[in-house]
């Protein structure tokens, strides 16, 4: 009967054991496993990152066309920094295959950095259009730690000229 109970005390040693072991073994692999996720976090932003750039764009061309087809009037241009014309102002998504989508608030504004008077009664512009995109999913998706903003800002600059009907008839 002696030998009964002493291996009783040895499996409960053993039971005590292997929960210490256990515990050990997950304070160690836990921070090797955290390291791929981290990498795998970042990579996905910067996918993200890469699409918001690809849409802003898209989005400078698409305002580049209005300008040229004159459906942004040349009065809403005339405005300085501190009265930005704004253009647009959307919720855009962007998605990537197998992660999902994250949707972003897009705020897109347009200013005059420089005024030129020409001859012949010409005006020129130096036009400034800035996109801005906020995370609606995660405040902090653009938090890093170079920027501590809860945005991004993309700037475009681009020359437009008005002529007057008097000097293209002439011409």
């Amino acid at each position: 009967m002696v030998k009964y109970r002493r291996s009783k005390k040895k499996q409960t040693f053993l039971l005590l054991e292997l929960l210490i072991a256990l515990s050990l073994f997950t304070l160690c692999v836990l921070p090797l496993i955290q390291i791929p996720f981290n990498a795998l976090s970042s990579e996905i932003k910067s996918c993200q990152r890469m699409q918001l750039q690809r849409l802003a764009d898209l989005t400078f061309a698409e305002i580049e066309a209005q300008l040229f087809q004159n459906q942004i009037s040349w009065d809403d241009l005339s405005c300085k920094r501190r009265e930005k014309t704004q253009v647009v102002k959307d919720v855009q998504a962007v998605q990537l295959k197998g992660i999902g989508k994250r949707d972003f608030e897009r705020t897109c504004s347009i200013w005059t950095s420089r005024l030129k008077q020409g001859k012949n009664q010409d005006q020129h512009r130096l036009l400034t259009i800035e996109l801005e995109y906020r995370s609606l999913n995660d405040p902090h998706f653009f938090l890093t730690k170079k920027s501590s903003t809860d945005k991004t800002v993309f700037r475009h600059q681009v020359y437009v000229s008005k002529i007057p009907a008097s000097s293209v008839n002439a011409g």
